[in-house]
This record gives structure tokens, sequence and C-alpha cells, in this order.
């Protein structure tokens, strides 16, 4: 999953990470590469999807979690931001509970500051 993660950062700030929302956006000619980076971006995003949500059930330990991921979370929010707010348009609640967690270790930061 590391190699995802840092592949999606990679897209994130080498391209227009809001280009692979949409499937229709697929280019002809380099369609199985398209698909492939669109794949890893939602399969890390649900990654993280799922920290998040044992984090805030009580599953996952926040401290954990806080003090070993914060960096990688935050740092991956950043690229991937535009992607999930263009999905949200379509599906109101994708990347919700991600984005609860970065907004918790964000206050998290500004506390500790």
């Amino acid at each position: 999953m590391h190699k995802d993660i840092a592949a999606v950062i990679k897209i994130g700030r080498e391209e227009d990470i809001v280009q692979y929302v949409n499937p229709e956006n697929a280019p002809s000619l380099q369609k199985e590469e398209w698909e492939r980076k669109r794949e890893t971006i939602i399969r890390s995003i649900n990654y993280f999807e799922m920290i998040a949500i044992g984090v805030i059930k009580g599953i996952l330990d926040a401290e954990i979690i806080e003090a070993g991921f914060r960096s990688m979370i935050l740092q991956f929010h950043e690229e991937t931001e535009p992607f999930i707010k263009k999905m949200q348009e379509k599906h109101e609640k994708a990347g919700s509970e991600f984005e609860k967690l970065v907004k918790r270790l964000k206050n998290e930061n500004t506390r500790s500051a």
C-alpha cells in the first residue's frame, strides 16, 4: 500500500488529479495506464477512509495513528483533496470519513503548536 500512496502523491503533484474522477476522461491511446492510475487513487483513498472509520469508531488507537501517520495522511490529503471534492459532486459522502480524520489531525496539530 505504501507504494500506492507514494504513487498517488506523485500523480497529485505532477498531474491534474481531477481528470481521474470520470472514467469517460480516459484517453483512448493510454486507457490502460489511465485506468491503473485511477484505481490506485481510489484504492488509496479507500484505505485512508477505512483507517478514519477505525479511529472514529475507536477500533484503532487514535494516538498511534496520529503519532505514526499524521504527516503522511495530511500530505496525501493535500494531493487528493481536489479529486475527493470532485467525487463529492456526484457522491456526497465520498471520502467524508477521511476528511473528518484530516480535520482532527489538523486540529491536534494546532493544539500542540
